[in-house]
Protein backbone atom coordinates (compact mmCIF):
# COMPACT_ATOMS: atom_id res chain seq x y z
CA UNK A 1 0.00 0.00 0.00
CA UNK A 2 1.43 3.06 -0.76
CA UNK A 3 2.16 5.71 1.52
CA UNK A 4 -0.76 8.25 2.13
CA UNK A 5 -0.08 11.66 0.74
CA UNK A 6 -1.52 13.80 3.66
CA UNK A 7 -0.61 17.04 1.08
CA UNK A 8 -2.72 15.78 -1.21
CA UNK A 9 -5.79 14.57 1.22
CA UNK A 10 -5.89 17.92 3.23
CA UNK A 11 -5.65 20.38 -0.22
CA UNK A 12 -9.14 20.59 -1.96
CA UNK A 13 -9.91 22.87 -5.07
CA UNK A 14 -12.05 24.14 -5.46
CA UNK A 15 -12.10 25.61 -2.16
CA UNK A 16 -15.79 27.91 -0.50
CA UNK A 17 -15.01 31.28 -0.96
CA UNK A 18 -11.14 32.64 -0.11
CA UNK A 19 -12.08 35.19 2.46
CA UNK A 20 -14.48 32.61 4.44
CA UNK A 21 -10.95 30.44 4.53
CA UNK A 22 -8.83 33.46 4.93
CA UNK A 23 -10.73 34.18 8.25
CA UNK A 24 -11.35 31.29 9.62
CA UNK A 25 -7.28 30.66 9.68
CA UNK A 26 -6.56 34.00 10.84
CA UNK A 27 -5.11 35.47 7.91
CA UNK A 28 -5.46 38.84 6.65
CA UNK A 29 -4.98 38.23 3.08
CA UNK A 30 -5.02 35.06 1.22
CA UNK A 31 -0.35 35.61 1.06
CA UNK A 32 0.03 35.70 4.81
CA UNK A 33 0.60 33.00 7.34
CA UNK A 34 -2.47 31.52 9.63
CA UNK A 35 -2.68 33.07 13.04
CA UNK A 36 -5.20 31.30 14.97
CA UNK A 37 -4.68 32.28 18.35
CA UNK A 38 -8.11 34.64 18.30
CA UNK A 39 -10.25 31.79 16.84
CA UNK A 40 -12.84 30.18 18.62
CA UNK A 41 -13.90 26.91 16.71
CA UNK A 42 -16.92 25.13 17.56
CA UNK A 43 -18.48 22.16 16.06
CA UNK A 44 -21.87 21.51 15.00
CA UNK A 45 -22.72 24.66 17.60
CA UNK A 46 -26.07 25.46 15.99
CA UNK A 47 -27.73 28.36 17.25
CA UNK A 48 -25.31 28.91 20.60
CA UNK A 49 -24.26 32.39 21.07
CA UNK A 50 -22.64 32.21 24.62
CA UNK A 51 -19.30 31.82 23.10
CA UNK A 52 -19.64 35.12 21.19
CA UNK A 53 -20.50 36.52 24.88
CA UNK A 54 -18.05 34.36 27.13
CA UNK A 55 -14.60 34.27 24.97
CA UNK A 56 -13.62 37.93 24.81
CA UNK A 57 -9.97 37.71 23.75
CA UNK A 58 -11.45 36.03 20.12
CA UNK A 59 -12.39 37.97 16.72
CA UNK A 60 -13.87 35.18 14.65
CA UNK A 61 -15.83 32.58 15.61
CA UNK A 62 -16.07 29.57 13.00
CA UNK A 63 -19.19 27.36 13.47
CA UNK A 64 -19.25 23.86 11.35
CA UNK A 65 -23.03 22.72 11.50
CA UNK A 66 -24.75 21.25 8.34
CA UNK A 67 -26.98 19.10 9.89
CA UNK A 68 -29.08 20.72 13.10
CA UNK A 69 -32.28 21.37 11.87
CA UNK A 70 -35.65 23.34 13.82
CA UNK A 71 -34.95 25.76 16.28
CA UNK A 72 -31.53 24.96 17.47
CA UNK A 73 -30.21 24.63 13.80
CA UNK A 74 -27.73 27.39 12.28
CA UNK A 75 -30.71 28.51 10.28
CA UNK A 76 -31.96 29.36 13.68
CA UNK A 77 -29.32 31.34 13.98
CA UNK A 78 -28.32 32.99 10.68
CA UNK A 79 -32.33 33.99 11.33
CA UNK A 80 -31.18 35.88 14.32
CA UNK A 81 -28.39 37.74 12.98
CA UNK A 82 -30.25 38.64 9.80
CA UNK A 83 -32.41 40.55 12.84
CA UNK A 84 -29.92 42.80 13.37
CA UNK A 85 -29.31 40.81 17.43
CA UNK A 86 -28.03 38.48 19.12
CA UNK A 87 -30.30 37.07 22.52
CA UNK A 88 -27.36 38.17 24.88
CA UNK A 89 -28.49 38.87 28.61
CA UNK A 90 -25.22 40.50 29.48
CA UNK A 91 -24.07 43.77 27.47
CA UNK A 92 -25.28 44.39 24.41
CA UNK A 93 -24.34 42.75 21.09
CA UNK A 94 -25.55 44.12 17.39
CA UNK A 95 -25.03 41.81 14.05
CA UNK A 96 -23.97 44.28 10.79
CA UNK A 97 -23.10 42.99 7.52
CA UNK A 98 -24.76 39.66 7.28
CA UNK A 99 -24.01 38.18 4.08
CA UNK A 100 -24.34 34.72 2.29
CA UNK A 101 -21.71 33.60 0.40
CA UNK A 102 -22.96 31.81 -3.14
CA UNK A 103 -20.36 32.21 -5.19
CA UNK A 104 -19.76 28.82 -7.39
CA UNK A 105 -20.31 25.88 -6.07
CA UNK A 106 -19.71 26.11 -2.83
CA UNK A 107 -21.23 22.58 -1.94
CA UNK A 108 -18.68 20.93 -4.05
CA UNK A 109 -15.82 22.35 -2.17
CA UNK A 110 -17.16 21.08 0.87
CA UNK A 111 -17.69 18.02 -0.09
CA UNK A 112 -13.95 17.57 -1.37
CA UNK A 113 -13.18 18.76 2.01
CA UNK A 114 -15.41 15.81 3.20
CA UNK A 115 -13.84 12.84 1.08
CA UNK A 116 -10.22 13.92 1.73
CA UNK A 117 -11.25 13.74 5.95
CA UNK A 118 -12.75 10.34 5.37
CA UNK A 119 -9.11 9.23 3.04
CA UNK A 120 -7.14 10.73 6.12
CA UNK A 121 -9.02 9.34 9.02
CA UNK A 122 -9.33 5.80 7.28
CA UNK A 123 -5.45 5.93 6.54
CA UNK A 124 -4.80 6.30 10.19
CA UNK A 125 -7.41 4.20 11.89
CA UNK A 126 -9.45 1.45 9.47
CA UNK A 127 -12.59 0.89 10.54
CA UNK A 128 -13.07 3.93 12.54
CA UNK A 129 -16.04 6.28 12.12
CA UNK A 130 -15.92 8.73 9.05
CA UNK A 131 -16.94 12.09 9.35
CA UNK A 132 -20.77 12.59 8.56
CA UNK A 133 -22.11 13.43 4.76
CA UNK A 134 -24.51 15.92 4.32
CA UNK A 135 -28.32 13.90 3.94
CA UNK A 136 -29.76 16.71 2.36
CA UNK A 137 -29.50 17.23 -1.80
CA UNK A 138 -28.35 21.07 -1.48
CA UNK A 139 -26.03 22.38 1.28
CA UNK A 140 -27.13 25.54 2.77
CA UNK A 141 -25.22 28.65 1.68
CA UNK A 142 -22.32 29.48 4.25
CA UNK A 143 -22.69 32.92 5.65
CA UNK A 144 -20.83 35.53 7.79
CA UNK A 145 -21.61 38.29 9.71
CA UNK A 146 -20.24 41.16 12.44
CA UNK A 147 -21.42 41.36 15.57
CA UNK A 148 -20.43 44.49 17.68
CA UNK A 149 -20.02 43.54 21.66
CA UNK A 150 -20.57 46.33 24.20
CA UNK A 151 -20.00 44.85 27.40
CA UNK A 152 -21.77 45.68 30.65
CA UNK A 153 -18.48 47.55 31.47
CA UNK A 154 -18.89 50.36 28.78
CA UNK A 155 -15.59 47.84 26.64
CA UNK A 156 -16.51 47.45 23.23
CA UNK A 157 -15.09 45.44 19.69
CA UNK A 158 -15.96 44.18 16.38
CA UNK A 159 -15.94 40.27 15.91
CA UNK A 160 -16.77 37.90 13.00
CA UNK A 161 -19.07 34.57 12.70
CA UNK A 162 -18.52 32.25 10.38
CA UNK A 163 -21.13 29.66 9.40
CA UNK A 164 -19.48 26.73 7.14
CA UNK A 165 -22.21 23.80 6.38
CA UNK A 166 -19.17 21.10 6.51
CA UNK A 167 -18.56 17.87 8.86
CA UNK A 168 -16.64 20.05 11.56
CA UNK A 169 -13.70 17.63 11.85
CA UNK A 170 -13.27 17.63 7.83
CA UNK A 171 -12.97 21.56 8.59
CA UNK A 172 -10.14 21.24 11.10
CA UNK A 173 -8.08 18.79 9.00
CA UNK A 174 -8.67 21.39 6.24
CA UNK A 175 -8.21 24.87 7.96
CA UNK A 176 -5.71 23.83 10.92
CA UNK A 177 -4.29 20.92 10.72
CA UNK A 178 -2.76 21.03 7.53
CA UNK A 179 -1.02 24.23 8.15
CA UNK A 180 -0.16 22.81 11.65
CA UNK A 181 -2.40 25.68 13.25
CA UNK A 182 -5.02 25.39 15.95
CA UNK A 183 -7.93 27.81 17.00
CA UNK A 184 -7.38 29.04 20.45
CA UNK A 185 -10.44 27.04 21.85
CA UNK A 186 -12.46 24.13 20.40
CA UNK A 187 -15.84 23.36 20.95
CA UNK A 188 -17.04 19.75 20.94
CA UNK A 189 -20.79 18.93 21.34
CA UNK A 190 -20.84 16.00 23.98
CA UNK A 191 -24.97 15.40 24.81
CA UNK A 192 -26.20 13.94 28.13
CA UNK A 193 -22.84 12.41 29.72
CA UNK A 194 -21.71 10.55 26.87
CA UNK A 195 -20.39 11.01 23.11
CA UNK A 196 -20.88 9.87 19.92
CA UNK A 197 -18.25 7.81 17.66
CA UNK A 198 -17.89 10.71 15.15
CA UNK A 199 -15.84 12.51 18.15
CA UNK A 200 -14.28 9.59 19.56
CA UNK A 201 -12.28 10.62 16.06
CA UNK A 202 -11.86 14.32 16.17
CA UNK A 203 -10.21 14.04 19.91
CA UNK A 204 -7.95 11.19 18.36
CA UNK A 205 -6.57 14.20 15.69
CA UNK A 206 -6.45 16.39 18.88
CA UNK A 207 -4.12 14.28 20.29
CA UNK A 208 -1.98 14.02 17.68
CA UNK A 209 -2.11 17.56 16.51
CA UNK A 210 0.94 19.08 18.88
CA UNK A 211 -0.70 22.52 17.76
CA UNK A 212 -4.05 21.53 19.34
CA UNK A 213 -1.85 21.29 22.88
CA UNK A 214 -1.84 24.91 22.60
CA UNK A 215 -5.63 24.86 22.35
CA UNK A 216 -8.36 25.44 25.03
CA UNK A 217 -10.86 22.20 25.24
CA UNK A 218 -14.22 23.23 25.69
CA UNK A 219 -17.07 20.64 27.05
CA UNK A 220 -20.06 20.27 28.49
CA UNK A 221 -19.56 20.53 32.62
CA UNK A 222 -20.69 17.17 33.05
CA UNK A 223 -18.37 15.27 30.79
CA UNK A 224 -15.00 14.80 32.49
CA UNK A 225 -12.27 14.30 29.71
CA UNK A 226 -11.53 10.81 30.11
CA UNK A 227 -12.31 9.37 26.65
CA UNK A 228 -9.92 8.33 24.21
CA UNK A 229 -8.08 11.56 22.85
CA UNK A 230 -9.31 13.94 24.97
CA UNK A 231 -6.78 12.71 28.47
CA UNK A 232 -4.32 15.17 27.39
CA UNK A 233 -6.46 18.18 28.73
CA UNK A 234 -6.54 17.49 32.04
CA UNK A 235 -6.22 21.07 34.08
CA UNK A 236 -9.06 22.73 34.29
CA UNK A 237 -8.48 26.53 32.83
CA UNK A 238 -12.70 28.07 32.89
CA UNK A 239 -15.70 27.15 33.81
CA UNK A 240 -18.77 29.26 32.45
CA UNK A 241 -21.86 28.29 35.04
CA UNK A 242 -24.57 30.25 32.73
CA UNK A 243 -23.23 28.59 29.86
CA UNK A 244 -22.81 25.02 31.40
CA UNK A 245 -19.66 24.80 30.07
CA UNK A 246 -16.00 24.06 31.07
CA UNK A 247 -12.91 24.58 29.19
CA UNK A 248 -9.53 22.40 30.10
CA UNK A 249 -5.99 23.18 28.89
CA UNK A 250 -3.43 20.38 28.20
CA UNK A 251 -0.85 22.66 29.86
CA UNK A 252 -0.13 21.90 33.56
CA UNK A 253 -2.22 24.68 35.77
CA UNK A 254 -0.06 27.83 36.36
CA UNK A 255 -0.07 27.06 40.19
CA UNK A 256 1.01 23.55 39.89
CA UNK A 257 4.08 24.54 37.45
CA UNK A 258 4.91 27.28 40.39
CA UNK A 259 4.54 24.42 43.43
CA UNK A 260 6.43 21.69 41.33
CA UNK A 261 9.63 24.52 40.76
CA UNK A 262 9.60 25.15 44.59
CA UNK A 263 9.64 21.84 45.43
CA UNK A 264 12.50 21.05 42.77
CA UNK A 265 14.44 23.72 44.24
CA UNK A 266 13.91 22.64 47.73
CA UNK A 267 14.89 19.31 46.83
CA UNK A 268 18.19 20.66 45.07
CA UNK A 269 17.33 19.95 41.92
CA UNK A 270 18.67 22.09 39.10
Amino acid sequence: MPDFDLDAALNSDPDPPRALVNWATGRTDSGSSPSTGEVFFYVEGGDDWRPVAEFRKCKVFVFCDARHKGPSSAQAFSDSLKQGKLPVGAGRFTSSNFKRWTQGDDSSAFEVWEQRARSFIESLWPGSEQPDRDPSPKRPAPWSAKIKRTFPNGDSDTVRIIHLPVDGLAAYLRLYLRDAVAPHAICLPWFNGGHHQPLETFTRVLQLDHAAHESLLVLPDRVEPTAPGTTDWHSKSRTFPDWGKIAYSAKPARFSRLVQAASSQVAGVP
